[in-house]
C-alpha cells in the first residue's frame, strides 16, 4: 500500500525570494538515516526535474550526483529537523520556470510515502536593466526645472516600449498629482514627460512601470523647501541673515551664493558670493555696490555648514527677500530670507529729529487755545463791569 499526502497544498511566492517547501512525517519519525526524494514533475514543455536526493547523511550539497542544473546551489534542507521527520526544503531566488508541482517521496518507509506540492511563483515587477529586455526603459531622468520659497517644478523623462507608465511618488509611496504626461514616439519607442510641483522637503521618485515584460524602474530627488524666514531689525543696527545646512557638511571648499530678489523698483542685487574660500571681500569682482564694504560671512563656521553672512549698517532699502543657495549640491538647495528694516525709533538721530517736530507741534496747539481761551476770559469780563455801570446805587 503507497500512502499519499492530502490534495496538493499550494505555497505561492513572490518571483526572486525564498520559498519553503514542507514535507514531515505524521509520525514524526527519524529519518536521518533514511531517504527521501525531491522531484519536480514533468510538465508539457520540460522533463522530469531532480531537486533534492537525501540518503542516510549524503545529498546534493555534499557529494551526491544527478540534480537537475537549474536547482544547484539553489535548495537546502534543514539538518536539525530530520530527527523529528521532516523533509522540508528551501528553495532560494525562485523564478518564473520554478512554477510547477514537487513531489518528497520516502521509497523505502513501510509503507512508501509521498507528499505533493505546488509552487506558484508570482511574477514581480523590478528592474530588469542588466536582463537586456528590447525596450526596457532606462532610468528616468529628473530635472528641477524651477523653484521659489514656496515649491518645485519636478520633471521627470522616460523612454520605452512597450510605453512605460510614469508617476511620481513621495518618501512614502504615495502617487502625488501631476500634469497631464506628454508623450512622443522617437525612433520606435514612446517618450513620456511629467512634471509635478511639490511644496514640502522630502525624497521624491519618478517610478516608469512596463507591466508587459514585468520591468520597473526608478529615480529619485532630495527636494528642500526652505523659509521663507523672517528677519525685522531697525534701520541703522547690523543683522545676521541665517543659511545653515541640516547635514552640517563642511562648506569651506564648496560654493554659495546670497542674492536679493528683484523688485519692482529694483533689479537683482549680488550681495556675497564665497566659491571654495574666495569672496568679495578677498578678490571676487561682481558684487553690487550698495554692499560692498557692509556684508561678511563666518570663516570659522563654514566647517559646520554654516552659510549665514552679516549685513550691516542696515537701511530701509535693505528690506525685500533674499536667497541663499547652493548650486552644487546634490541635490541644489536654496534658503530664503525676509528682511524687513524698520524705521529707527526716538533713540536714533532720526528719531529724536521727529520726536522734535512732534513737541513743537503739540507746544503751539497749547499756545493757541491758551489765547483763545484768555479772550474769552477777557469779553467776559468787560460784559461784567459794563453790567455793574449800569446799575442805579
Amino acid at each position: 500500500m503507497i500512502y499519499l499526502s492530502e490534495p496538493d497544498p499550494k505555497v505561492t511566492v513572490g518571483q526572486d525570494s525564498d520559498v519553503v517547501l514542507p514535507c514531515s512525517l505524521s509520525t514524526e519519525e527519524n529519518t536521518e538515516f533514511k531517504l527521501f526524494d525531491w522531484k519536480k514533475v514533468a510538465q508539457k514543455d520540460d522533463g522530469l526535474k531532480e531537486v533534492f536526493l537525501y540518503d542516510g547523511g549524503i545529498h546534493y550539497n555534499n557529494g551526491l550526483d544527478g540534480q537537475s542544473e537549474e536547482f544547484k546551489g539553489r535548495v537546502s534542507h534543514f539538518p536539525d529537523e530530520l530527527k523529528y521527520g521532516d523533509a522540508s526544503i528551501i528553495i532560494r531566488n525562485t523564478t518564473i520556470s520554478d512554477n510547477g508541482v514537487y513531489t518528497c517521496a520516502f521509497p523505502r518507509l513501510q509503507p512508501p510515502q509521498t507528499f505533493y506540492i505546488e509552487l506558484v511563483v508570482v511574477p514581480v515587477l523590478k528592474d530588469r536593466s542588466g536582463e537586456n529586455i528590447p525596450g526596457s526603459a532606462p532610468k528616468p531622468s529628473i530635472t528641477s526645472l524651477k523653484e521659489t520659497k514656496d515649491w518645485r517644478l519636478l520633471q521627470c523623462e522616460v523612454q520605452g516600449k512597450p510605453k512605460p507608465e510614469v508617476k511620481w511618488q513621495d518618501s512614502d509611496g504615495n502617487n502625488l498629482p501631476a500634469e497631464k504626461p506628454q508623450v512622443t514616439i522617437k525612433r520606435g519607442l514612446f517618450s513620456i514627460t511629467l512634471n509635478t510641483t511639490v511644496t514640502k522637503s522630502d525624497r521624491y521618485r519618478c517610478v516608469a512601470k512596463q507591466e508587459k515584460i514585468r520591468h520597473q524602474v526608478s529615480a529619485e530627488i532630495d527636494v528642500y523647501i526652505h523659509g521663507p524666514t523672517v528677519i525685522t531689525v531697525e534701520g541703522g543696527t547690523d543683522v545676521m541673515l541665517p543659511c545653515s545646512l541640516s547635514t552640517k557638511e563642511n562648506i569651506t571648499s564648496k560654493l554659495f551664493d546670497w542674492k536679493k530678489v528683484a523688485q519692482k523698483d529694483d533689479g537683482l542685487k549680488e550681495v556675497f558670493l564665497y566659491d571654495g574660500g574666495s569672496h568679495y571681500n578677498n578678490g571676487l569682482d561682481g558684487q553690487s555696490e550698495e554692499f560692498k564694504g557692509r556684508v561678511s560671512h563666518f570663516p570659522d563656521e563654514l566647517k559646520d555648514g554654516n552659510a549665514s553672512i552679516i549685513i550691516r549698517n542696515t537701511t530701509l532699502v535693505d528690506s525685500g527677500d533674499y536667497t541663499c543657495y547652493f548650486p552644487n549640491l546634490q541635490p541644489p538647495q536654496t534658503f530664503y530670507i525676509d528682511l524687513v528694516v524698520a524705521v529707527p525709533t526716538s533713540a536714533s538721530p532720526n528719531g529724536w529729529i521727529v520726536a522734535g517736530a512732534v513737541l513743537a507741534v503739540a507746544v503751539v496747539v497749547i499756545v493757541l487755545a491758551a489765547a483763545v481761551l484768555l479772550a474769552k476770559y477777557k469779553k467776559v469780563m468787560s460784559k461784567c463791569s459794563l453790567f455793574q455801570r449800569a446799575v442805579p446805587q
